[in-house]
């Protein structure tokens, strides 16, 4: 994560840690540079169709990177896998009245020490 294009960031960058490395398909790092990372990569529209207790909404992985996500909330799919590039459905069980819910979920494929996964907050916008 270097702060200009050019090598004497560059070399700043790897000196001070401020690093991730893409391997298999894990990206290993910091949390403090792998969160961000990881927000940058996806998009969840507001949820916009209600029916029964179900929301459905779209998520969308905007990289290279195929995510791997696992569920540490009470709401939300158990898992959710996104391959690289691609959009899926989310279908979310919840009573909730309020304007959005929050689930919570670990990067399985993103880690910030050894087994440990990143853990991650995803806002969801509920319909009217």
């Amino acid at each position: 994560f270097a702060r200009e294009r050019n090598m004497d960031s560059l070399q700043e960058a790897l000196k001070v840690g401020r690093t991730a490395v893409w391997f298999e398909n894990q990206i290993i790092g910091r949390v403090e540079y792998l969160e961000p990372l990881f927000h940058a990569s996806i998009q969840v529209s507001p949820c916009h169709y209600r029916y029964k207790d179900n929301v459905y909404c779209t998520i969308s992985n905007q990289t290279d990177v195929k995510l791997e996500l696992q569920r540490k909330g009470k709401q939300g799919p158990p898992t959710i896998s996104l391959g690289s590039q691609t959009t899926g459905l989310l279908k979310i069980r919840t009573k909730s009245e309020k304007k959005q819910l929050t689930l919570h979920y670990e990067v399985t494929n993103y880690l910030i020490a050894p087994g440990k996964s990143l853990p991650v907050k995803l806002v969801i916008k509920l319909p009217n």
